[in-house]
Parts: structure tokens; sequence; C-alpha cells
């Protein structure tokens, strides 16, 4: 976390802690520490001397039993949730269930999440293991209805958290991590990965603001981070253009390559290239959205697994002098 103030001799700070033979004193300059801008090795340093501390005498500390259940091995998130929670004076018993099984999990009234009776549980799930497979010719209707049934099912896993355990739900929101199947063109897909993710987040929201669960939106988080990593700080170099330049060379080098690489196309984007110019580059490949579009419309019907749709042979077709850039 960038905005925590950085330590120097961390060694020779925790070092100092561990010889502390107060519960109370040794927990507070732990505590201390977490408060600092800290590295993955030294997250795990600290989170082992917690760890072997006794910290139940601890005064203005508060315990906490959580549990992580999902879809996705959690084990690694441990250290980073316990150095956190110590930030805030919460010693958290963390565990982590087994790979994939949330719902026997939940259901079995005899494992190990019934017997740990947490305090709180995240959930962490891939859009894939929740929603499935789901075709990319898929009307907007049929989407809907699809990732209604998932999210009724979701629900009814949160019910049976709730009756059971009786323990707060945090649901965390879906990463899109799906490739494009045909670049920005995406979006006017109901069936591309990524529009699937985005609906499937926008209905978990109403379904936790209606049971009462919380959201720890991930989702909008990796995308704040990666507009983080795309947009100055401050103006570069004087030009009136937010992108940082190796971004923007990313841009056009992403454009060109979604499956769009007719030579006109080509060589406009490189005649743009020394004028540092993503926008134009944009331009050029608009002009031809309504012919991908129609390439798509055509190829759907016979669209397969993760096959690609091709519209390179459309895009490939000379431009008359019509449609000629000024």
């Amino acid at each position: 976390m960038e905005w925590l103030p950085a330590i120097e001799n961390f060694r020779q700070s925790l070092r100092a802690a561990e010889s502390c033979q107060q519960v109370d004193e040794r927990i507070h300059k732990l505590a201390w520490l977490a408060g600092h801008r800290l590295g993955f090795v030294e997250t795990l340093q600290l989170d082992r001397a917690v760890g072997e501390s006794d910290s139940v005498g601890a005064e203005d500390f508060t315990r906490l039993r959580a549990a992580l259940i999902g879809s996705a091995t959690l084990q690694h998130l441990i250290p980073g949730i316990r150095v956190g929670g110590l930030r805030h004076k919460l010693i958290f018993d963390v565990q982590a269930g087994s790979y994939g099984q949330y719902r026997q999990e939940i259901l079995v009234p005899g494992s190990s999440l019934h017997a740990f009776a947490p305090q709180i549980v995240l959930l962490s799930l891939t859009a894939r293991d929740v929603a499935g497979t789901i075709p990319l010719n898929i009307s907007t209707e049929d989407v809907d209805s699809t990732l209604g049934h998932a999210i009724a099912e979701l629900r009814a896993l949160w019910g049976s958290l709730r009756n059971s355990i009786k323990s707060t739900i945090i649901q965390q929101t879906f990463l899109d991590r799906s490739l494009p199947v045909f670049g920005s063109f995406d979006r006017q897909a109901p069936g591309a990965p990524s529009r699937i993710v985005s609906r499937l987040n926008d209905l978990l929201a109403e379904a936790a603001k209606e049971d009462g669960v919380t959201l720890l939106d991930i989702a909008a988080q990796a995308g704040r981070d990666g507009i983080e990593a795309w947009l100055l700080s401050r103006a570069w170099g004087g030009v009136d253009d937010p992108i940082e330049p190796k971004h923007a060379r990313l841009g056009r080098d992403s454009l060109a390559g979604q499956r769009l690489r007719p030579a006109d196309l080509i060589v406009e984007i490189s005649a743009v290239e020394a004028n540092d110019s993503h926008l134009a580059v944009r331009e050029i490949v608009a002009e031809r959205a309504a012919e991908i579009m129609a390439a798509f419309d055509a190829q759907a019907p016979r669209y397969q697994g993760d096959e690609a749709i091709d519209t390179r042979a459309v895009m490939a077709r000379p431009r008359t002098s019509a449609e000629g850039r000024s």
C-alpha cells in the first residue's frame, strides 16, 4: 500500500518487538510495524511473528475468526489478511477452505467450515465456476436468464451460511480474466466473456444489497489499478495526452492485433506512429466498425468453443477512394 509510510531497519524493529516479554507491549509493537509499507517477504515475516506470539491477553485488540472459501487457491491470502487486520487492532484466526470445495464446505454440516464456526466468511469465486460456459451467439435475454439462475444458486448458499453458521458473509466480485474474442467490439456482443462478467457483477451487486451481504468489489479495484498504471499523474512533456507514451504504444499494438490486420490499416497505423497519436488509430478502426459487426453476425451462429471469430477477410478488403481518410 503506497500511502503507508516506509520503514527503515524492518528486521531490527521486528527482532525488538519479538524480544518483548510482555504480551501487550509485543503485540502493540507488531501492530506498529503493520502500519508501514511492507513487501511480500516482510509481510510473511511479520505474520509469522504474530502467529508465534501469545496475543490472547492483548488489550485493545479484538479476535475474529474468518474463513476463506472459493473456487481457487486462497492460502496465500492469509498473511496479508492477518497483517492488515493487525493494522486495525484486529487479530484474525483465518482458515482457508480446500480448492474448489466451497459448496461442500457450506452444505455439509460436518465440514471443517462448520467446525471452525467463523464469524466472517469470504467467498472468492470465478465467473466460469458460477455461470459455466455461455455460447457467444446468445441473446441478451438469454444471458440475463442464465446469469439469473446462477445468482439464485449463489443466494441459496448465502442463505445456508446465514442459517447454519450465522456468520457475516463477504462476497467478492468476479474478475474479468478472459481474453477478448475480437477486441473492443466485445462490448457489442452479449455473449462475449467480458460482457458476461460485467453483467454478472451487476446482478451480484443487486442480490447482495437485497440479501444484506457485504460486497468486496475487487473487480473495481483491479480496474482502478489498471487506470492508474495507464494515466499520468502529471502532464507528460507538456503534451495534452493523459496516457503515458509506453502505454499509448501498447494501445496501438493492441488495436493493430485485434484480428484486424489488413495492409491498408497497417500502413495508416504506421503513418501516425511518429505522432504518438493512439486516437488516430482508433478512428481508423472505427471506420470499419459496421463491417466488423456484420462479419460477427454472419459467423456467430457457427461459433464453436474458444475459436475466434475472424474479421480479417472483411477488413482486408481494399478501401475505395470515398472511404479514404482526408
